[in-house]
Order: C-alpha cells, then structure tokens, then sequence
C-alpha cells in the first residue's frame, strides 16, 4: 500500500524562500510552519521575524519621539496655551534630538485634531482624528498622522505603503494625490505637498478620502473634512 503521509518528507529552504524571508519575514517566515521543514529553518526565520518586527517598532518610536507635541495630550495643551488673541489654527514647533534640544529644525501643525471616520475589515464610520504636520526646508513637505478610534490607535505600517490621497475642494474640483506611510505617518510626495500648500495658504476647505494602493487591503479608508484654519501663510514663513 502506498502511504500518503508526506509528514516525515524533510522541505528544504529554496533559494527564493530564504530570499523572502531575508526581504519580506511578514509574509514567508511563516511558510515554515509547514509540514516537512526543519525546527532550525523555523526557529531561524521566526527569530528574523521577531528582530524585524523589534527594530520596526523602536524606529517608529523614535520617530514618534522626534516631534514636540505629536501626541494627542502634548497637543492638547500648545492649544491650551495658545493666546485667544492669536487667531491662527497653525502652531510651529521644533524638532528635537535625544537630549531633547532644539535641533534648530522647524515644523508648523494644526493646533487641534481634524475629525472623521475610517473602515476597515472590522469597522465602520468609526472614529478618526488627523494631524497634519509641515515642512518647509529642504523643500516643501506634508506629513499626514491617522490616530484609529480617537486618538487610542496611531496607523502603523511595518513595511513601506502606498496611499491614494483622493481630495475635494470647490477651487480644483477632485484631484488624486500620492503618498508613503514609511513607519507610524504619511509622507506626501514632492507634487502632492504642493498642491496642499497651495490650497493650505489659501484656506480651502478640503475634502479627504484616503486607500491603500494594495490589493490586499480593499476595506480600509479615512475620510475627514479640513475647514477654516486660518493663519498658515504667516507661520509657513516662520519655518
């Protein structure tokens, strides 16, 4: 009788799997698993996944760490502060190092969250808030920070992730725009910056609908409504 029990048949490491492994461990680290490979491949390929995922979280903690005042509490008090006098919805603010001082580096956001809604495969119409965060040296730069259920949840991405930026506004009608979330936010495009910096100066209200170019991920989307934020071309010139 032949046996069709390929238990005991030992899977060796191809060339192609250990290069998926080495360039993308979240996908083929877990083809392993499978019946026939050796405790070694799979105890080496889940230990890379591990230091992966370690080095990934330290990097966006890093990053998180390198603004003043991007996260919701931090945030919440620069607009506490601010002079009721001082009619603009923009604060500038300084990149620090790990000593915290000043690097002499300069960033402009909104003094308050922007509101809206995501789905995804488990939600929908839950709750969002938006940063936006500015750059104007080297060259013009829009970051986009997504905060999933309020503000309990930062969007992370573990692995480089294309967005359609899909906007609307009465001056330019619909227009699609391109951005990178390279850890824990969106990083806009040379073009797609200034389209925004135009329309930020000009305070038009602006409708976003945000997807992942992915075919994989054909659920998740960020919709939310930027209005009447005054005061963005006089701190643009204090970058």
């Amino acid at each position: 009788m032949v046996s069709n029990d390929y238990s005991d048949t030992e899977r060796k490491v191809s060339p192609l799997l250990a290069a998926g492994i080495l360039f993308f461990p979240y996908v083929f680290s877990w083809f392993t698993l499978r019946s026939g490979h050796s405790a070694l491949a799979r105890g080496v390929s889940i230990l890379w996944l591990l230091f992966v995922v370690l080095v990934a979280t330290g990097r966006d903690f890093k990053q998180d760490n390198m603004l003043i005042g991007s996260n919701a509490a931090s945030v919440e008090n620069e607009k506490q502060k601010t002079d009721h006098k001082n009619t603009s919805s923009w604060l500038v603010q300084n990149y620090v190092d790990e000593f915290d001082d000043p690097t002499g580096e300069r960033f402009m956001m909104l003094n308050s969250f922007v509101k809206g809604t995501f789905n995804n495969s488990a939600t929908t119409r839950s709750p969002l808030y938006v940063l936006f965060q500015i750059e104007r040296k080297p060259k013009v730069k829009v970051y986009i920070h997504l905060f999933e259920y309020a503000i309990k949840s930062r969007v992370k991405e573990h692995s480089i992730t294309e967005y359609f930026i899909n906007i609307k506004t009465k001056a330019g009608g619909k227009q699609r725009l391109a951005g990178t979330h390279t850890g824990s936010r969106i990083e806009l495009g040379e073009r797609s910056s200034l389209i925004l910096h135009r329309y930020f100066s000009n305070n038009h209200e602006i409708k976003f609908y945000l997807t992942k170019d992915s075919e994989y991920d054909t659920l998740t989307s960020y919709r939310f409504k930027l209005s009447d934020y005054p005061g963005y071309k006089d701190k643009f010139k204090e970058l």
